[in-house]
């Protein structure tokens, strides 16, 4: 897809007068090879919304509609099974992670290779090392099914095991490195507003220092 953008997003920003002149849109591409891929980034960098656009580009391609993009060319899935981050309940004898982990297991009693799957933060709530371990068995899960998905995560060392994960998987998915940075720092961020503006780019990760996304393009 070609400058695909979030729809709901842009409603949003036309109700509220402030024009679809300052939405950021996007490339994002797979093959029959590179079919999930691992989004990080600062926090308020645009990687749910890049994950709204995504899922809601493929839901109105096969409802036969016009897609949020300047251009597509788009495969049907049988599923588009997503996982966002819930409210926790009080009450709820699982807590949050289990019943993220409950959410999870009934995804994959359903999805097969020709399914799409969005993660958004999943195991958030776990500690970090825990949320690491869980993350990465989900993505060797869906890497031996072949399926397409998204796992955004805040869990920098998912991304950096990604080489590690395709030797491990030759026969699987191949995963690939998506991170949200800084577009035109220098010349656009402070035109608009004041505001940062935030893209989505196929690269490794890197740490962020201060609130500020650093790039290493060389």
């Amino acid at each position: 897809m070609h400058q695909v953008y979030d729809l709901s997003l842009a409603v949003r920003m036309v109700n509220d007068n402030r024009g679809a002149a300052h939405l950021v849109t996007n490339d994002h591409y797979s093959d029959h090879t590179a079919r999930i891929f691992i989004l990080t980034g600062p926090n308020q960098g645009g990687k749910t919304t890049f994950l709204r656009s995504v899922g809601i580009a493929q839901v109105l391609f096969q409802a036969g509609c016009f897609v949020p993009a300047k251009s597509a060319a788009l495969s049907p899935v049988d599923y588009i099974f997503t996982h966002f981050q819930e409210k926790e309940v009080l009450g709820v004898k699982k807590g949050r992670l289990g019943e993220e982990a409950a959410r999870i297991a009934r995804i994959f009693n359903h999805v097969t290779e020709y399914s799409l799957i969005l993660l958004n933060e999943t195991f958030s709530s776990a500690r970090r090392v825990d949320g690491y371990h869980l993350g990465r068995d989900v993505l060797k899960a869906m890497m031996r099914l072949r399926c397409q998905g998204i796992f955004v995560t805040h869990v920098t060392e998912l991304a950096q095991d990604a080489e590690l994960l395709n030797e491990e998987i030759p026969d699987g998915s191949r995963l690939v490195n998506l991170m949200a940075g800084v577009i035109d720092w220098m010349a656009r961020a402070f035109a608009v507003k004041g505001h940062i503006r935030f893209s989505v780019l196929q690269h490794r990760p890197v740490w962020v220092t201060r609130g500020i996304l650093r790039l290493n393009m060389a």
